[in-house]
């Protein structure tokens, strides 16, 4: 699937281009003055990346932020920049906190009120939605001090991104890695572009971008969350139904869980997902619809993980992403189904209507697994939290028990309040003080 999202540039520079990773350059920032102490920007990006201690970096630590552990400086070099700009126009070197305002001008000496205006709107312009590290990496300047990143950041125009027409700017990316193959899958993971298709085409293409991998294998996870800035993909789909096999690597797991430590993902669980999505060139209106909502509903949620797997052995895969996050329980029970169930709240139900024939056209005479629904206690791959699997889709199977078939970590229509940083919000005046100069308290610029 190709990006839905073109680039308007005007008066483009090389920081500006490198800025929004729409751009190579030779000249790249090198180091990075704070103080008196510099620092190789690439030893930073390295510990962004690896979370390894090293000698520089436990000085870095020690003089910009003794207080914080190798984690909380990890996180915060990661985490995206997103600035509110409501009061940009209205910001005068007054305005600052005196400690602020002490720093602020002896560090720039007779800055003016419209240069910290200007400064400030291009930080916002030029790293909204860029991690702070790559913010960082995309001055194009040997060593970035004070004044060299103020003069760039007030002499370069900057790139403004945005949608195609008729299109809108806050597409939801979604990796979807399709592991359907061999034996015992009946052909069913040549058709699954048709499941992407529906996701990228809902609403004439305004609400998801899928970049589809129709053969899953062992470094593509890590290859694509690597190869995007950390807060590219909102949502990770593992179409995962393959006899007996462990596809994901130790690589594809370090990048999982980097990207896991940023996002904080919710979670869906789906093992009627193989065999409801058949294999010809369409699908069935309802199955699509449950689908897309559940797309939908994990957008809503704040983004996250959803796993669509079937009866052992084919969900192997999918219990390693359960294994690797600590869950309590993992897909297990095989048991064939009748075309018999209830769906539980509204998550897979709205806003597009499934309809009454959901059960008797996709359920009817599968075999799949139970869901490990019930709470659950997660390992630091998903930041030590306790979460809760909701049942939303439950099967009789053919004796009569009960099976859960889908399971949500959160309810429909809930968006979880523990994204936003709890610490205290900086003016925008502040953010020339926080971020150019290897201060990564821009990180909690949230409001």
């Amino acid at each position: 699937m190709k990006s839905k999202k073109n680039s308007l540039m005007v008066g483009v520079s090389l920081s500006s281009l490198m800025g929004l990773g729409l751009g190579q350059s030779a000249l790249a920032a090198n180091f990075i003055q704070f103080g008196t102490q510099t620092y190789p920007v690439e030893q930073l990006s390295s510990f962004a990346e690896t979370g390894e201690e090293t000698p520089i970096i436990t000085t870095f630590i020690t003089i910009k932020k003794p207080d914080s552990s190798l984690k909380e400086m990890q996180d915060s070099l990661n985490r995206k920049i997103d600035v509110d700009v409501e009061r940009i126009d209205e910001l005068t070197v007054e305005d600052l906190h005196p400690n602020d305002y002490d720093w602020l001008t002896g560090t720039f000496p007779g800055i003016t009120d419209q240069e910290l205006q200007d400064a400030t709107r291009a930080i916002h312009s030029r790293g909204q939605d860029v991690t702070v590290i790559n913010f960082i990496k995309s001055f194009p300047l040997e060593t970035i001090t004070s004044q060299s990143a103020l003069d760039d950041l007030l002499a370069n125009p900057i790139v403004v991104d945005q949608p195609a027409p008729g299109q809108s700017n806050s597409l939801t990316n979604i990796l979807y890695l399709n592991s359907i193959r061999g034996k015992g899958t009946g052909g069913f993971g040549g058709y699954r572009y048709t499941i992407a298709d529906a996701l990228n085409n809902y609403e004439d293409g305004n609400v998801f971008n899928v970049d589809f991998i129709p053969i899953h294998s062992g470094g593509n996870l890590s290859d694509l969350l690597n190869d995007n800035p950390i807060e590219h993909y909102n949502q990770i789909w593992f179409d995962t139904t393959i006899s007996g096999a462990k596809i994901l690597n130790q690589e594809d797991f370090l990048a999982l869980n980097r990207w896991s430590s940023y996002s904080q993902p919710e979670f869906i669980l789906d093992t009627s997902f193989f065999h409801r999505n058949l294999r010809v060139h369409s699908l069935k209106d309802a199955a699509s619809a449950v689908t897309i909502n559940e797309a939908l509903a994990l957008r809503d949620a704040g983004g996250g993980i959803f796993i669509g797997t079937d009866g052992e052995p084919f969900a192997q895969t999918a219990n390693q992403i359960l294994e690797n996050f600590g869950f309590d329980g993992l897909f297990k029970q095989n048991s064939w189904i009748t075309a018999d169930g209830e769906f539980i709240g509204d998550l897979a139900l709205l806003p597009e209507i499934v309809g009454s024939e959901f059960f008797y056209d996709n359920l009817r005479g599968l075999s799949t697994t139970n869901i490990p629904i019930g709470v659950h206690t997660l390992n630091e791959n998903a930041g030590n939290r306790t979460i809760e699997l909701r049942e939303h889709l439950y099967a009789i199977n053919t004796r009569g028990d009960r099976m859960s078939l889908i399971a949500a970590s959160f309810e429909f229509g809930s968006r979880r309040s523990d994204i936003t940083d709890p610490q205290p919000v900086p003016e925008p005046s502040t953010l020339i003080s926080l971020i150019v100069f290897g201060t990564v308290g821009l990180l909690t610029c949230k409001r």
